[in-house]
């Protein structure tokens, strides 16, 4: 039976793994099939609130309590990290296969030729909003780090916020491109939703674990000597640091 708990507090058969994975399916399957995309955001974001929420419930009941997050955060981080370079592959080998792959040959529609560039003929990045919207993530690790030093939970909501604000204007930024033509129907959409697409997943599961470590903070139900704020700043850092990655990959080309 889902969420049967045994006398040292763990879960057995809990559902909420399940409809993770089955969300984070659903969101990469929306960069094809657009209605997707909100069904899996959903998903994502309930699943991991009641799953996070089984834990610290049964905290209490646990006869012991492991306190040491942050080495498991570095393993998960070099496993996303693992991630994040197939995602980067994929966009190398579609950006040459686009440029060169048969590009000599004399036979293509202009329709086809047009496709054949990178980026797309007729999308261009607003790389002055693009600026702002990135200040807004490297801003919050800054607040993230403010809240390490002083544990003020002021910092925590505005780390929230800002990346709350980072997705919005990622979710701006794929409007107006899809108005400009840009969809998952060239292969430098697939590969830019793609990329950019998995790292807003990544921040959303941030600000998910920021929300609860919030949670947690204000119900002064974090013990002293837990090494989740670490562990979840690390993660946060490590989301900033793939973005920088991306700004120098996929809006200036300087890869």
């Amino acid at each position: 039976m889902f969420g049967d708990v045994n006398v040292d507090g763990e879960v057995h058969g809990s559902i909420q793994p399940f409809l993770s994975a089955l969300g984070i399916a659903l969101l990469l399957a929306g960069l094809l099939i657009w209605p997707l995309l909100p069904v899996g955001l959903v998903l994502v974001v309930y699943s991991l609130w009641n799953w996070i929420s089984e834990e610290v419930n049964l905290w209490p009941e646990r006869s012991s309590i492991t306190t040491g997050t942050y080495p498991a955060t570095v393993i998960i981080i070099i496993a996303e990290a693992l991630l994040f370079g197939a995602f980067f592959v994929f966009w190398f080998w579609a950006k040459w296969h686009t440029l060169y792959w048969d590009s000599v040959q004399s036979d293509f529609s202009e329709e086809v030729l047009a496709g054949r560039s990178w980026p797309l003929q007729g999308v261009d990045f607003n790389l002055g909003f693009v600026a702002f919207n990135s200040l807004l993530l490297f801003v919050s690790a800054y607040t993230a780090n403010q809240y390490l030093k002083s544990t003020e939970s002021s910092w925590l909501q505005a780390t929230i916020v800002l990346g709350l604000l980072f997705l919005l204007g990622q979710g701006y930024e794929y409007y107006n491109l899809y108005i400009e033509g840009l969809d998952q129907t060239s292969s430098f959409g697939t590969a830019f939703f793609a990329l950019t697409g998995i790292h807003g997943l990544h921040v959303l599961i941030g600000i998910v674990a920021l929300s609860i470590l919030f949670w947690l903070v204000r119900s002064d139900n974090l013990s002293k000597t837990s090494q989740l704020p670490e562990s979840i700043v690390l993660y946060w850092h490590f989301v900033d640091v793939i973005w920088v990655l991306i700004l120098l990959v996929v809006y200036l080309e300087v890869i």
